[in-house]
């Protein structure tokens, strides 16, 4: 099957590519690697994690004209691991709705129409919204791969782009059909917030509250229906002036995490009272107002990204989501501060929390150096203020020729457990990434 989908992105560009108008064969690119990755973990937050865990990742794509108004581009992601996190019964994933990653999926699959004034792409795609690093509150087009919280990946959905250009303003307008879901880490493994262990329930012997161990689990997951009126949409005007630009969007969309909600029962056959806790998901509209700017004071860039959050589900975490920085280039180096916050959207104690809700109070930076053209290290630091938690993550990145490139890193997690960044902790690693591009 693997073969098939590979083979199946690749045939199609070689059916279609020679018939490009004047372009021939050779103005066709099969773009594509394949990336082998290890990790070493500090600690086991959970019972089921291991210390050690490798994987092979690529990506297989095609793209080029079809004729001269009109192109394609595919590409077809695939990965195993070690830790039996992918899912090796699907691997051409269309729906994107299973708890593991799936084996194969269909990263990008696309035309696109340049007509006159307008830009049409209509497929499975990427639609990337905002202008601050890293860390997008209006860039909810798209789910996320959250199975590695900080370094997530876009998902491709089927959608339709119209983008149109009149000099220095920019119109575009997104139409996404069906709803596809975030992708969390797996329950009680590393990446998914660590749970309360236990709880208080009645089953003391007067009926009184006693505290009691929790075991939990996957419960029901309820999706919108695949039906046109449950179609997402939304739309941004961009507006180029003197010294920057900046845009305005608006998005008609679903929370694609879900609405956390439990179902427990006492679990029999056990010495103690214990509780058996279903973690059930259900799916919400929600309406997203945004902003974002770039601006030059002198060397220094300014930029900027701002969200309201309109949600309806029944826990209603409306929130304002905001991140505000400065960026610098001089010779080899680039260095980037910004400060994230959000106002509203406060959750109940003991319930995960993932990136999509936004940080609080928190200091992110980036700080990049050129060594030579084959050499280069980034540090990015995260300091909670409020939480009092932190990360950093340090890689170095050598390009051992024009085809592999070898990336050796490590992220250091500490602070309370009850910030976002602190929840991590015992999440301490070693990674070592070589790539072979083709």
């Amino acid at each position: 099957m693997a073969f098939l989908a590979a083979a199946a992105i690749l045939g199609l560009g070689a059916a279609v590519g020679p018939s490009a108008a004047g372009g021939g064969a050779g103005s066709w690119k099969y773009p594509g690697f394949v990336e082998i990755r290890g990790w070493s973990y500090e600690g086991r937050p959970h019972p089921r994690d291991v210390r050690a865990l490798g994987d092979l990742y690529g990506e297989v794509g095609a793209q080029g004209p079809v004729r001269s108004w009109l192109s394609l581009r595919g590409r077809w992601d695939f990965r195993l691991d070690t830790d039996a996190e992918a899912d090796k019964r699907r691997w051409l994933d269309l729906s994107q709705r299973g708890l593991r990653r799936p084996a194969g999926a269909l990263g990008e699959l696309y035309l696109d129409f340049e007509l006159p004034h307008v830009d049409v792409r209509a497929g499975t795609q990427e639609i990337h919204w905002g202008r601050a690093d890293g860390l997008n509150p209006t860039d909810n087009v798209n789910p996320y791969d959250y199975s590695y919280p900080f370094s997530p990946k876009r998902m491709g959905v089927p959608a339709l782009r119209a983008q149109a250009d009149f000099g220095h303003t920019g119109l575009e307008g997104v139409w996404v059909p069906f709803f596809t879901p975030a992708r969390l880490p797996i329950l009680g493994k590393r990446w998914y917030p660590t749970l309360p262990p236990t709880a208080l329930a009645p089953l003391g012997p007067s009926g009184q509250e006693i505290a009691v161990d929790v075991t939990y689990r996957e419960g029901t997951r309820t999706f919108p229906a695949r039906t046109l009126a449950n179609g997402q949409w939304g739309l941004r005007w961009n507006q180029i002036v003197r010294g920057g630009e900046f845009s305005l969007s608006y998005l008609d969309t679903f929370n694609d995490t879900g609405f956390l909600s439990t179902t427990a029962h006492v679990e029999a056959g056990t010495p103690a009272p214990r509780l058996a806790v279903a973690l059930d998901r259900r799916y919400f509209r929600m309406r997203v107002v945004g902003a974002d700017f770039a601006s030059e004071l002198g060397p220094v860039g300014v930029r900027g990204e701002m969200a309201f959050v309109d949600e309806t589900d029944p826990g209603d975490l409306d929130r304002f989501v905001y991140v505000v920085g400065l960026d610098r280039r001089w010779k080899d180096w680039f260095v980037i501060a910004q400060y994230a916050d959000r106002i509203g959207g406060r959750q109940a104690a003991g319930i995960p929390v993932f990136p999509n809700l936004g940080l609080r109070s928190t200091v992110l930076s980036r700080i990049e150096r050129t060594i030579d053209p084959s050499q280069s290290v980034e540090l990015k630091l995260a300091l909670g203020l409020r939480d009092r938690d932190r990360l950093m993550q340090l890689s170095y990145n050598l390009s051992i020729s024009d085809r592999w490139r070898l990336t050796i890193g490590g992220a250091l997690f500490g602070g309370s457990r009850t910030g976002f960044l602190g929840q991590y902790r015992g999440n301490d690693a070693l990674t070592v990434q070589l790539r072979r591009s083709f």
